[in-house]
């Protein structure tokens, strides 16, 4: 068993199969109000981890959605042995709009344009040449692209 202590991330290969589960226990559900989650979407698709285990990335929307909240990201790693089986799961989102190409200026002039401010989707997550470091690609305010680096500690 490993213990992640760690997902960093700086902004600037195989797919998990699953059948399908009509057993409603088994589904990741938002984390509530509370912790400023209160819808999910799938994100990236799995990448591997240095262990084995599997690192996804998801969607989730902060209270308000649509006209006051942000589209933020967090992320689950999975068993390798048992996908069904989450291991870790970000308490707080890693990714939330802050530069002006995902906030689309908060309303104020912006060379930005999208179709919603306040939104950042990740939609890749390619491995780099680093141990369990992974180059992130995402939506910024449904209209513009940002990347940025993310690195897993293992303990």
């Amino acid at each position: 068993t490993h213990t992640y202590t760690h997902v960093h991330a700086w902004r600037v290969r195989c797919v998990i199969r699953l059948g399908c589960n009509t057993d409603v226990r088994r589904y990741m559900l938002p984390l509530g109000a509370a912790a400023d989650e209160v819808k999910l979407e799938a994100g990236t698709t799995p990448v591997q981890l240095s262990t084995g285990d599997w690192l996804h990335f998801y969607a989730a929307a902060t209270p308000g959605w649509v006209p006051d909240g942000n589209y933020t990201a967090g992320y689950i790693i999975l068993d390798k042995h048992n996908p069904t089986r989450i291991i870790q799961r970000s308490t707080e989102h890693i990714l939330i709009p802050h530069y002006p190409f995902e906030t689309l200026c908060d309303g104020a002039p912006c060379p930005f344009t999208g179709e919603r401010k306040n939104v950042v989707f990740l939609s890749s997550a390619v491995p780099t040449q680093n141990k369990d470091e992974f180059r992130l690609f995402w939506g910024g305010g449904d209209g513009n692209v940002g990347t940025g680096l993310v690195r897993v500690t293992v303990s």
